[in-house]
């Protein structure tokens, strides 16, 4: 039986298809950070202070608000496969 990299992914028990978390990144979920954050590389509290100092307000969004966001600028993606990442590129891309 093959592995269901996709429902892996959308379950958040994966960091990417194809990549799973670590062990530094299973503690961090474990400690209550969110799927989001360590998917972004903020393991713990500190980490999320340092990194929203340094993104955009883009970056700072959940990826649901994000899906609204690029809905509204009529941008076309597959909801269940697309990343927080690819959807932060498109819609700068699409504000460009």
């Amino acid at each position: 039986m093959a592995i269901n990299w996709d429902n892996l992914y959308a379950q958040g028990r994966v960091k990417a298809i194809g990549v799973p978390w670590s062990e530094e990144e299973l503690k961090a979920l474990k400690e209550g950070m969110s799927v989001d954050d360590v998917r972004n590389g903020i393991l713990s509290e500190d980490m999320r202070e340092s990194k929203e100092k340094k993104m955009d307000d883009l970056e700072k969004k959940l990826k649901a608000e994000l899906v609204e966001l690029a809905k509204e600028r009529g941008i076309s993606f597959d909801e269940n496969k697309v990343t927080k990442g690819d959807l932060v590129l498109l819609i700068k891309q699409k504000n460009e």
